[in-house]
C-alpha cells in the first residue's frame, strides 16, 4: 500500500518486497482469507540500492563515440554537405552568373523556383546562400 510512512510514488521496481510476512486471519462477511493479498501490501524504501543506477542518462547506445568515431561522422557530414553544394552549383550560376546578386534576392529565386534546401526541409534564407557560396568556394 503507497500510503505507508515513506513510501515515495514512482521509486517501485525491483527489490519491491512484501511487508507482511503472511496473510491474517480476519474474514469480512464471512469470506476465508485471501493468502495472495499479503502480496499486495508492499513497502517502498526511499533510495534502497536495487543494483542499478538510478540517475537519468542517455542509453549507452546513443552515448557518444571516441573521438574517431566523432572525427568519421564529421567528415561524412562534410562531404555529402560537398556533394549537394556541388550539385547545386550549376543552379546558382544560372540564377546569379556574375556573383553579384543579393544573398535574400538568390534565396528568394532558389525558393520561387523549388529548389530544395541543402538539408531538404525549411526554406531558403540568405544565410544558407551564404553559406553554399563559402562551401562553393572553398
Amino acid at each position: 500500500m503507497l500510503g505507508r510512512s515513506g513510501a515515495q510514488e514512482r521509486e517501485i521496481g525491483v527489490g519491491v518486497f512484501s511487508d507482511q510476512a503472511g496473510a491474517e486471519i480476519e474474514t469480512v462477511g464471512g469470506r476465508e482469507p485471501d493468502v495472495a493479498a499479503a502480496l499486495d501490501d508492499v513497502a517502498v524504501g526511499e533510495h534502497k540500492p536495487v543494483g542499478r543506477d538510478d540517475h537519468a542518462r542517455a542509453d549507452a547506445a546513443l552515448a557518444p563515440g571516441t573521438a574517431a568515431d566523432l572525427a568519421k561522422a564529421r567528415a561524412a557530414r562534410s562531404s555529402a554537405a560537398d556533394t549537394q553544394a556541388d550539385a547545386l552549383a550549376p543552379i546558382l550560376a544560372r540564377i546569379d552568373p556574375s556573383g553579384a546578386e543579393s544573398l535574400r534576392t538568390v534565396a528568394t529565386q532558389l525558393a520561387t523556383e523549388g529548389v530544395p534546401t541543402p538539408s531538404g526541409r525549411g526554406e531558403w534564407t540568405a544565410k544558407a546562400v551564404s553559406r553554399l557560396r563559402e562551401r562553393l568556394a572553398g
